[in-house]
């Protein structure tokens, strides 16, 4: 069976990953005021960045309409037996609503719709796990069983330099935001399986103490394991100087690990940078490898 993989494009995978793997994505869309971009189609997140830094407005987001995803899966019918359709968690985006509602729409259509209770790289690296599979030949139900159980997998920490877009989108208050510059309280923000929308659960005073919590949630994922043989770790940024410093300790913990693991990074895209602006960095946790050897 001729398996295609389609995700959208909060996946915030690299480029060379998305051809090396054929992934087909659909853009969500970004409004900067009176104008509106496809996601990394008709905007890129240097474009995005420079423009709401000068803009007084808070960019919006909207999710591919029914009728876009309609004409993408009859589009790919054409091209493949059948076709894997991976997305933004439906815990924070109307995608997933969308995709089914194409669906019921065109049942003829001959394609799996997984939620992947993630966002940017997390569900980043669904896609790529299930590009792998594919790659190794596996049947459509086995592919969607494990892409299922791997979801549970995927945890997700980040934090920003700048409160003022977590404020802006309502994730904390005005005056936590003001105190938090104030005095260099930064929050931790998580997202897993289990997460209803990324929510800070931690605050942490000063760069480097907040550099050491998130490194410990690393630590504290591959402690907790003793089957994986290879983990995916993923790092993320949106303006790639204010994560220089924490990268190269994240890069330096996983090398003195003992353990292998592939690495990936990435800057975020357009619509997951919506949300948390240009100073958020972060790293993506996944036991890669327990999914795709077992």
């Amino acid at each position: 069976m001729n398996i295609g993989i389609l995700t959208d494009s909060t996946c915030d995978l690299p480029n060379s990953i998305i051809e090396k793997y054929n992934i087909e994505f659909i853009p969500l869309t970004v409004r900067i005021g009176d104008k509106q971009f496809k996601d990394k189609t008709e905007i890129t997140s240097k474009e995005f960045f420079n423009k709401i830094k000068k803009s007084q407005e808070m960019p919006t987001t909207s999710q591919p309409s029914a009728g876009e995803f309609s004409a993408k899966y009859a589009k790919l019918n054409e091209k493949y037996d059948h076709i894997i359709s991976i997305h933004l968690s439906s815990h924070l985006s109307g995608t997933i609503q969308s995709a089914k509602l194409a669906l019921k729409d065109n049942p003829n259509y001959n394609v799996s719709i997984i939620d992947s209770k993630s966002a940017s790289m997390g569900l980043g690296f669904l896609v790529i796990l299930a590009a792998k599979l594919v790659k190794k030949g596996y049947e459509k139900n086995e592919i969607i069983k494990r892409l299922e159980k791997a979801r549970q997998d995927i945890e997700i920490y980040l934090t920003v330099d700048d409160l003022s877009f977590l404020q802006k989108g309502g994730r904390i208050s005005k005056a936590q935001s003001f105190i938090g510059n104030l005095i260099n309280l930064k929050p931790v923000l998580k997202l897993d399986f289990n997460s209803k929308s990324v929510e800070p659960i931690d605050k942490v005073r000063g760069t480097k103490k907040t550099h050491n919590k998130i490194l410990g949630f690393l630590n504290d994922y591959v402690s907790s394991d003793s089957k994986t043989n290879n983990y995916w770790f993923g790092l993320l940024y949106g303006e790639k100087e204010y994560a220089e410093i924490f990268k190269n300790k994240f890069e330096q913990t996983i090398a003195q690990g003992n353990f292998d693991y592939n690495y990936f990074e990435n800057n975020v895209g357009p619509v997951i940078g919506s949300h948390t602006g240009p100073t958020v960095y972060g790293i993506i946790l996944f036991k890669g490898g327990k999914y795709l050897n077992e």
